[in-house]
């Protein structure tokens, strides 16, 4: 969590979700501009919870942007485990990457959002919106 822009190759993110709250591995609340992107290159992203958290994200980008190339992001949990997420105009793009999530592995949540993945491999449910390029 915290200020873009930030970039990340090779490195490994693992979540560990204590009871009760919202868990999010990697974060990015309110980038507003283009100038605060986050590039994530050949990442492991790993959120795994298994209590009843409300929420559970790998990814998610609040209103900024965000690429990921060959990437790896696993989330699971009893709640609401999402591997990838784009909320309040968050624009994420994905290249070869290999995402899964038990709620969805791709998710768009709201009109100002958007999201692109090209030849990923999608494990999980993908929301309305979320464009699927596979070539």
């Amino acid at each position: 969590s915290g200020v873009a822009p930030f970039e990340a190759q090779g490195v490994t993110f693992d979540g560990n979700g204590a009871s009760n709250v919202n868990m999010r591995t990697v974060f990015l609340q309110n980038g507003g501009t283009q100038a605060n992107i986050v590039d994530l290159g050949s990442c492991t992203v790993n959120s795994v919870n298994n209590d009843q958290s409300p929420n559970n994200n790998g990814v998610i980008m609040f209103s900024g942007y965000m690429f990921m190339e060959l990437c790896t992001v696993v989330a699971k949990g009893s709640g609401a485990a999402e591997g990838v997420s784009a909320n309040w105009g968050g624009n994420i793009n994905l290249l070869d990457c290999n995402v899964t999530g038990s709620y969805y592995a791709l998710n768009i949540d709201g009109s100002q959002s958007s999201m692109t993945a090209k030849g990923c491999t999608i494990n999980g449910p993908v929301s309305p919106g979320v464009k699927i390029i596979n070539n």
